[in-house]
């Protein structure tokens, strides 16, 4: 499992975790069928179907638990980076779009 090897270590009264991904291709493939917009079932579903059509067994199984640990380090990480930016700057704007056409934000910090 993708998250076997998750350590905390404490760094400036932070706490850092390392998450360890063993099948990157496997993590990728995830990824791009989550973007494309397939629930975590479909992805199984697609992964699996993806495998018997190629015979690339390096591919391994994937259930949807795993799906689940990979968006949820994908999140992690990207709220990070986001993190990482707002503290470098000490003004800054955030703002939501709705995609209603009416080119109003409901959020605007």
């Amino acid at each position: 499992m993708m998250l076997r090897n998750v350590q905390a270590k404490k760094s400036n009264d932070c706490e850092m975790y390392t998450v360890t991904i063993q099948n990157m291709r496997q993590f990728r493939l995830a990824i791009q069928y989550i973007a494309l917009g397939s629930s975590f079932r479909q992805v199984t579903r697609i992964f699996h179907a993806t495998k018997e059509e190629t015979n690339l067994g390096y591919l391994c199984s994937i259930n949807i638990l795993k799906v689940i640990g990979y968006v949820r380090s994908l999140v992690v990480f990207l709220l990070q980076s986001i993190l990482d930016i707002l503290k470098k700057s000490w003004c800054y704007s955030v703002a939501f779009d709705g995609a209603t056409n009416q080119h109003t934000s409901y959020l605007d910090i």
